[in-house]
């Protein structure tokens, strides 16, 4: 089972946890593995890959604070906060598509002790 969170503002950071490199969030003493959130995609193309842009968000600070203090940082910066993703078939669906959010996903630790983060399409049901 996958919960996604609506807006990367219900994340609560004391309720995620690391255990044998795979993420956790819990609520109500269920742990579901990974955490996933709706964001606003804004994403540029830079050479191989793209930049997914989150601006000046407080939450992604957040939770890139959460990472740092057990395992490396995830967000790089330069006026905004951002990461870098692999173009890729799915990536460039995605790029190319006509909805304006992604889904964020957040499963484990890679072995470069960074978190392996993961967008995906977001559609809404009609």
């Amino acid at each position: 089972m996958r919960l996604v969170l609506n807006d990367i503002n219900d994340i609560s950071i004391p309720n995620l946890s690391v255990y044998r490199d795979t993420i956790f969030y819990n609520i109500n003493n269920i742990k579901l593995r990974g955490l996933s959130f709706i964001y606003q995609k804004n994403m540029t193309p830079n050479g191989n890959r793209y930049i997914v842009n989150f601006g000046d968000c407080e939450k992604i600070k957040g939770l890139n604070d959460f990472f740092r203090n057990y395992y490396k940082p995830f967000l790089k910066t330069n006026e905004y906060l951002y990461i870098e993703v692999i173009k890729n078939t799915i990536t460039e669906q995605i790029f190319n598509d006509n909805n304006d959010k992604i889904c964020i996903n957040f499963k484990s630790i890679n072995d470069n002790k960074y978190p392996k983060i993961h967008i995906l399409p977001w559609t809404t049901a009609n």
